[in-house]
């Protein structure tokens, strides 16, 4: 919970960013600019799943080249590209798919080495972001290569998070369900001494009666 306030908080500050923040593209120069992401990546995603538009002021448009050698190259572009860029406060790189991007992207071979995608997912509507493709700077603000592949996943289908809240919750419960045992328990415990007490007074009372003379 502590997590999640601390989330949101950030979420309100980065609006708040939002608001103040520079155009992507500079009127003449032609080549985007970006605000480095000043949070963590976990923040990112969640942002991109919930509130995108908090993101903007931290995107540009991005290109992927597949090299000789297997790897995937991300560069920035002057124009909306293949996909967004986001660079972290450690000169690392994530990439993803826009919105508004057409359905058949889904099926590029540049898309398919940055992101696992279930079978049988033929609209990006039907997806949501469940991890980020990372990139690592070969030159830094300028060039990256794929480190470790992301991830999309059919929306509606539980993510590590949710699992871990439910479990958390079911957990929750137990423990509650046991502190009423126990407060149960010792509520009984407790009526028992009383009776105890009561009965061991009321024996006092009548040794004390009788010692008088």
């Amino acid at each position: 919970m502590e997590r999640l306030l601390r989330l949101e908080a950030c979420i309100e500050q980065l609006n708040r960013q939002l608001l103040q923040a520079p155009d992507a593209v500079k009127p003449g120069e032609g080549r985007p600019t970006r605000q480095v992401w000043p949070a963590d990546e976990q923040l990112l995603t969640r942002c991109l799943r919930r509130t995108p538009q908090v993101v903007q002021a931290y995107q540009s448009g991005g290109e992927l080249t597949a090299t000789e050698g297997g790897d995937v190259l991300l560069e920035p572009s002057a124009q909306q590209g293949l996909v967004h860029l986001c660079e972290l406060n450690n000169g690392d790189a994530v990439a993803w798919l826009p919105r508004n991007a057409p359905d058949n992207h889904l099926g590029l071979s540049a898309i398919g080495r940055i992101f696992a995608i279930p079978a049988g997912v033929t609209r990006l509507q039907e997806l949501t972001i469940q991890r980020l493709p990372l990139f690592k700077p070969i030159v830094l603000h300028n060039r990256w290569t794929l480190a470790r592949r992301g991830e999309l996943t059919r929306k509606g289908a539980t993510c590590p998070e949710e699992s871990a809240n439910e479990a958390i919750n079911g957990r929750l419960e137990r423990l509650e369900r046991a502190m009423s045992h126990l407060s149960a328990r010792n509520e009984d415990r407790l009526r028992e001494l009383q009776v105890k007490l009561e009965t061991q007074q009321k024996e006092l009372d009548q040794l004390l009666r009788l010692k008088r003379p």
